[in-house]
């Protein structure tokens, strides 16, 4: 259930919020909201220890910023 509440409660705060936001790109962003949920494939005794932290989050939205801008480095936060 989590990584599907990762996915939609984000997803649909913006397509409410921001209805004039690319559609897509919103989409698109939004599996980034799985990225939090890798560790449990990669590190099975540190789930929730790597990648949930705003450091991470941080630098996933640094690159979103360095590619697409200022407008969605905010939405991707």
């Amino acid at each position: 259930m989590e990584p599907l509440f990762h996915l939609l409660l984000p997803l649909g705060i913006l397509l409410i919020l921001f209805p004039k936001l690319d559609k897509f790109k919103v989409v698109s962003l939004s599996l980034l909201t799985q990225v939090m949920d890798l560790d449990i494939f990669l590190f099975l005794d540190y789930h929730r220890l790597i990648f949930h932290n705003f450091t991470f989050m941080l630098i996933i939205a640094l690159i979103v910023f360095y590619f697409l801008g200022k407008t969605w480095f905010f939405v991707s936060l």
